[in-house]
């Protein structure tokens, strides 16, 4: 562990001492090399809003070991060509399927001059092109899929695909211009084919340059599948693979002496000490956020950084869920101390203009929200945070997430139906889920989920009773989204397809589309398709519906003219009062309750058919799922806590 470090605060309000004009006066490329010759590139496509946190990790650890690089955020140069609104809507998820692959598709010409189909949204997107013969991923998807929307025209497309190719060269030329040595690019997020067009034109205009790639599109054999774009090995010299801190560092003092690794494919193993990693330094990417953003002041405030307490996941390292794509190599778990993670928040809020942090754990740890929690809230840092969690969260562990100001939290909902989350390996049931969005709601905490579908060995009555919840739950926060199943390289479904029923395992048709003939696609895919049983593929009604039930709750939900529906338990006095505007039949807007309805409006047990049960199965205020009695209502946080308090009394160990 760190006991001491060394602060320093970081000039943001000056432009870096060394700008390239490469471009357009509207368009250019920040360059700040002063004394290293090392360069790492985050390439398109990239989100502009978020730093990666990956280079600033390894930045850090170079200049640790006394080794100065630069960086260069490429994708935020192209950004300010194209206009950051049209290119941002090609970048998030919300815009359009993952199947597309549209960031790649957007470079492949540009770096593999592979020339790009006619009519590309309807013959290269076709579902039966992108799936193969897996007609029922084909079929399904087009129930939930939206086509229509994507977020470029042909003609955009052609317009946007047009630029790319001077823009790549004016990249290239600057930075041969600067002098760099050693130049490397990450591809993580849609980004291979713009880094091999970015360093293809680098060691066109300078062969001597030493060309590196990494990320999580070179994970386990990915980076054999990387190499194939290249198999002479003209374009890039080393693919790092895995978790390379150490790797990135021993190259650099190797290369700094004259020498280099004989491997191709350097791997690199799990760091198990954390807190011996230097924390991010962001400067250069909010330098260069401030550069080429036309409202700098604007992008800054809605920027996140990017921060790791831990590593790997703590439950996926108990059982992994069928569908999660970490590598195992990855998937142990691995954390920072807490004076470590509260040193480094400290330095962030002293050191940054922002104060958004997006918290890149896969789930924290139990103890961390008994320990961390606490202590981060304690030290009231202006900083608000984003983060993802496991859905079995306490009242508690909600408390402390709004304590530090969190703007929001990705649960790992799923789904409501006990007997789907254990054929997942979520180890959540449904009553978790709908807990979670109560608390959400009582404490005014902000969630986004989504909802899984077309899982191998799915059951109509699991879809079933999930609608017959969501009837009820509209006083609650909506899905985000409906999305089909994705097989991905390193889940279960993946590595031990014939577990689960899997036939005719394949990578994700558009792979071929947007990689050359040679690539070898079955080692570069990371998403992949096969057949398999399951209800929702020979009902596929039931996706249709889900789509317009979601679409229905998320419209209640944004209507911003009426009040927001309530199913709301409110004390008045001695008396409880019963507010419910969901407009079930039947169901008054308002009821009187005496304390025991009061109780069990708010409070879960296991099923006893008592009285006020009874009467709250009556009125929908509450279910029982799983030989339990789940609440629906919401109230108050202080009602909530101190009925759970006593009923906790009432019924140790429950």
């Amino acid at each position: 562990t760190r006991k001491t470090r060394t602060k320093r605060k970081k000039n943001l309000t000056s432009r870096p001492p060394l700008v390239a004009e490469i471009m357009p006066p509207v368009l250019r490329v920040v360059l700040t090399r002063q004394s290293g010759d090392v360069l790492l590139i985050v390439p398109p496509m990239f989100v502009v809003d978020r730093a990666c946190l990956g280079v600033h990790l390894l930045k850090s650890c170079a200049d640790k070991a006394g080794i100065d690089i630069s960086l260069l955020y490429a994708n935020l140069s192209l950004a300010s060509q194209l206009g950051e609104p049209r290119y941002t809507k090609t970048t998030t998820w919300k815009s359009y399927p993952y199947h597309t692959m549209l960031g790649e598709r957007l470079f492949a010409r540009v770096a593999h001059q592979l020339p790009q189909p006619p009519h590309w949204r309807d013959v290269s997107l076709d579902p039966s092109r992108v799936f193969g013969r897996s007609r029922s991923f084909q079929q399904a998807w087009e129930r939930v899929s939206e086509r229509e929307q994507l977020p470029l025209t042909s003609a955009e497309f052609d317009d946007f695909e047009r630029q790319l190719d001077g823009w790549a060269d004016r990249v290239a030329q600057a930075v041969v211009e600067r002098g760099y040595r050693l130049v490397g690019c990450t591809t993580s997020f849609a980004q291979t084919n713009a880094s091999f067009a970015l360093l293809t034109r680098i060691k066109r205009l300078q062969p001597s340059v030493v060309t590196i790639i990494g990320g999580r599109n070179c994970d386990g054999e990915m980076a054999q599948g990387i190499a194939s774009l290249d198999p002479t090995g003209e374009v890039i010299d080393h693919i790092f693979s895995g978790e390379s801190e150490a790797t990135f560092v021993d190259f650099l003092c190797r290369f700094r002496k004259g020498s280099r690794s004989n491997r191709r494919i350097i791997t690199g193993q799990p760091c198990d000490d954390l807190d011996a990693l230097p924390p991010p330094d962001f400067t250069e990417y909010l330098n260069q956020l401030r550069h080429f953003s036309a409202e700098p002041a604007e992008s800054l405030e809605r920027v996140a950084l990017i921060y790791e307490t831990s590593r790997g996941c703590w439950w996926g390292a108990k059982r992994q869920c069928t569908f999660c794509g970490v590598n195992s190599t990855g998937l142990r778990y691995r954390r920072k101390s807490n004076e470590t993670v509260l040193a480094d928040l400290r330095h962030f809020a002293e050191a940054y203009p922002h104060k958004r942090v997006y918290l890149n754990d896969s789930a924290m740890n139990p103890e961390q929200f008994e320990s961390l929690m606490p202590e981060l809230a304690a030290l009231q840092l202006p900083l608000s945070f984003a983060s993802a969690q496991r859905a079995n969260l306490s009242l508690t562990d909600v408390l402390r997430l709004k304590a530090i100001n969190s703007f929001f939290v990705e649960p790992g909902v799923e789904f409501f139906s006990s007997s789907f989350l254990s054929s997942i390996n979520k180890g959540t049931k449904t009553r978790h889920n709908i807990q979670l969005l109560r608390y959400s709601r009582a404490a005014n905490l902000n969630l986004v989920y989504a909802i899984l579908c077309g899982v191998p060995g799915d059951r109509l009555s699991q879809y079933r009773q999930m609608f017959e919840l969501f009837g009820l739950m509209r006083h609650l926060m909506p899905p985000a989204a409906l999305y089909h199943l994705s097989i991905d390289r390193f889940s279960p479904y993946f590595s031990e397809p014939e577990k689960y029923g899997i036939t005719h395992l394949e990578p994700l048709g558009t792979y071929r589309e947007v990689f050359p003939p040679g690539a070898d696609v079955d080692k570069l895919a990371f998403h992949f398709v096969g057949e398999y049983e399951c209800d929702s593929h020979r009902h596929l009604e039931v996706l249709e519906a889900l789509v317009r039930e979601i679409e229905e709750w998320r419209a209640a939900w944004e209507n911003t003219e009426g009040e927001p529906v309530a199913l709301q338990v409110v004390q008045t006095g001695g008396q409880y009062l019963l507010f419910d505007s969901r407009q079930l039949p039947g169901n008054p807007p308002m009821q009187f309750l005496d304390e025991a309805q009061a109780r069990a409006a708010l409070v879960g047990r296991r099923y006893a058919a008592i009285p006020e049960i009874e009467w709250a199965l009556m009125h929908k205020v509450g279910v029982v799922l799983d030989d339990w009695y789940i609440p629906l209502a919401v109230a108050d946080v202080e009602l909530l806590r101190r009925f759970e308090a006593e009923q906790e009394e009432g019924e140790p160990g429950r």
